[in-house]
C-alpha cells in the first residue's frame, strides 16, 4: 500500500503526511510500517526534510530488473531466429536458488512442443538448462548446492547421484553447452548454452527444446552449435567478452578441437550411440 503511493504519485520521495493521508492509514500504523520498511532497506529516511525515499533494496531490485529486461530485449531476435531455423521452442532462463526459472519464451511452430511456463520453478539438476546454469556457479556456490542437493528421480534418465551430477556439470563446462534427452520430461530434448553479462558473470541460459521424435544425433549437434553461437552473440551485445567462460562457439565448429569432440560424444550419448563417460579425467 505504501509503495503504491510512490507509483501513484510518480514520486521518488514522499513526506510522512503524504504517505499517511494517501494510504488512509492511522498515523501510528503508517509510522510503524515506514520504520519497518526503512530498517529493511526498502525505504530511506531524510529526517531533516521529513521525507521517505526509495531505499537501497528497491533500487538494487530496479537495477536488476533493468539488467534482465535488457538481456531479454537483446536476446529476443536471436531466440526468434533459432525458432525459425529449427521450428522448436526457445527460452531464456535464470537460476534462482536450486531452481531454473524461465523468464522469456518463443514458442515453436509444432502442435506438440515444449511450453515451459514463464516464472515457474523447475529443478536445476535435471535437464540441459539447469545444468548449464549450475555448471557456471562459483566453486563455493556449486559445492554448497551439491551438499544440499536432493535428486528426485523424475524419469529413467534423470541423474542418479551427486557424483554423476558433478561429472555432468564438469562436462558442460568443457563442452560449452548442455544437452539432455528425457532427464526432466520423458522424450524431451534440450540444448542449452550460457549467456554472460558485461562483468563476465553468468546472466542466464539460452535453450532450444523439442519433442525427441523430431530429433536425432546430427540435429542435436547442429542445434548445439547454433545455440552456442547465439548465446555468445547475446553475451557480446550486453557487454561480455566473446568467450567469457569456457570454449567459444568457434571451438565447437573446429573438428580438431577437444570441445568439438566432447560435443560429438555428448550428442551420441543422448541417442544411445556411445557409452557414458565414467571419470572426470575422461571429461577433459
Amino acid at each position: 500500500m505504501i509503495l503504491e503511493r510512490f507509483l501513484d504519485e510518480r514520486a521518488t520521495s514522499l513526506s510522512f503526511n503524504e504517505v499517511a493521508t494517501g494510504t488512509r492509514l492511522s498515523r501510528s500504523t503508517a509510522h510503524r510500517l515506514l520504520t519497518d520498511m526503512t530498517a529493511r532497506g526498502m525505504l530511506a529516511q531524510d529526517a531533516q526534510r521529513d521525507e521517505y525515499r526509495l531505499g537501497p533494496l528497491l533500487l538494487a531490485v530496479g537495477a536488476l530488473t533493468r539488467q534482465v529486461s535488457g538481456m531479454v530485449e537483446v536476446a529476443m531476435p536471436r531466440m526468434e531466429l533459432l525458432r525459425n531455423q529449427f521450428g522448436e521452442t526457445t527460452l531464456i532462463a535464470e537460476l534462482h536458488g536450486d531452481s531454473v526459472v524461465p523468464i522469456r519464451r518463443v514458442d515453436g511452430i509444432h502442435e506438440m512442443r515444449m511450453n515451459q511456463e514463464i516464472g515457474r520453478r523447475y529443478p536445476a539438476y535435471a535437464g540441459a538448462t539447469g545444468q548449464v546454469l549450475l555448471a557456471h556457479l562459483s566453486p563455493e556456490d556449486l559445492t554448497g548446492y551439491l551438499a544440499g542437493a536432493r535428486l528426485e528421480r523424475l524419469t529413467e534418465n534423470t541423474v542418479r547421484s551427486v557424483e554423476e551430477l558433478r561429472l555432468a556439470l564438469e562436462r558442460v563446462r568443457h563442452a560449452g553447452v548442455g544437452i539432455s534427452r528425457g532427464q526432466r520430461v520423458a522424450e524431451a530434448v534440450a540444448v542449452s548454452a550460457p549467456v554472460f553479462d558485461g562483468a563476465g558473470t553468468l546472466a542466464g541460459a539460452l535453450t532450444i527444446s523439442g519433442v525427441a521424435s523430431r530429433w536425432d544425433t546430427d540435429r542435436t549437434f547442429i542445434a548445439a552449435q547454433a545455440v552456442k553461437a547465439a548465446a555468445e552473440t547475446i553475451s557480446r551485445d550486453i557487454g561480455a567478452h566473446p568467450a567469457a567462460d569456457g570454449p567459444s562457439a568457434d571451438a565447437l565448429k573446429d573438428p580438431a578441437s577437444r570441445p568439438y569432440a566432447l560435443l560429438s560424444q555428448l550428442c551420441e550419448e543422448a541417442w544411445g550411440a556411445a557409452p557414458r563417460l565414467s571419470t572426470a579425467a575422461e571429461a577433459r
